[in-house]
């Protein structure tokens, strides 16, 4: 179980402020690139995620921004031996809307409580999340073919291919296993997917795998939180 940083449950609009609140203890806080590209919403036309650590770039996406959630939940490996290296074989995670959160604040304090979300997800557990009020509109797993795959409940479904990926930035939450960060993402759609075309992992916090086997089972579950921007 991880350890709560504050009693649960709280209000959905307290959740969002913990974490404009807890902006300026995080070092890593990024501004907005003014070549980013922003969405048709009403709603979220004034946010986009952050594409660079500084000196990487993902790719710009090219659809209109439709859903901004916050993942919570586990990055998955397997070990052949105790004296192999981990191997990735997809995660799972809830996906909760954040969108209705962002008229309770200024544009620039949302888009940075949006950047630190998942610094202050990755202390609580799912059901702590759910009992803060925000809503889950999703999952995110793998196919048994290892597909990548977004299940927004009936808004969309994306089987995701990888078309970037860059390492999240130095000073990035390494998680309550203390692993590291899992890399930042950029994932278009392929066949079968409904109603969303590209999605981006950005902001991570946990997930990255140890660095070696040893002292585990057959199975590791590294937990991890991130923010999933969805375009269509």
């Amino acid at each position: 179980m991880i350890a709560s940083h504050a009693p649960f449950p709280i209000t959905l609009l307290g959740f969002f402020l913990a974490s404009v609140l807890s902006i300026e203890a995080h070092p890593f806080k990024r501004t907005i690139l003014p070549n980013e590209i922003r969405a048709a919403s009403p709603i979220l036309s004034d946010y986009s995620p952050v594409l660079t650590d500084g000196t990487s770039s993902l790719p710009a996406p090219t659809g209109a921004l439709k859903y901004i959630t916050l993942g919570r939940g586990t990055q998955n490996y397997t070990c052949a031996t105790a004296a192999s290296t981990p191997v990735s074989v997809g995660a799972a995670a809830a996906l909760f809307s954040v969108a209705q959160l962002l008229p309770a604040v200024s544009v620039s304090k949302g888009q940075a409580a949006l950047n630190a979300l998942p610094n202050t997800a990755i202390g609580d557990t799912i059901t702590q999340i759910e009992q803060s009020g925000l809503p889950t509109i999703g999952q995110h797993y793998f196919t048994a073919a290892g597909v990548p795959t977004w299940n927004l409940f009936g808004d969309g479904v994306l089987y995701g291919s990888s078309v970037g990926d860059i390492p999240a930035p130095a000073g990035a939450n390494a998680g309550p296993q203390g692993y590291g960060a899992v890399d930042w993402k950029a994932l278009a759609g392929v066949a079968g997917s409904v109603g969303l075309t590209e999605v981006y992992r950005v902001e991570t916090a946990g997930g990255k795998a140890p660095a070696s086997c040893g002292g585990f089972g057959a199975t590791i579950q590294v937990q991890y939180a991130a923010m999933y921007w969805f375009y269509d």
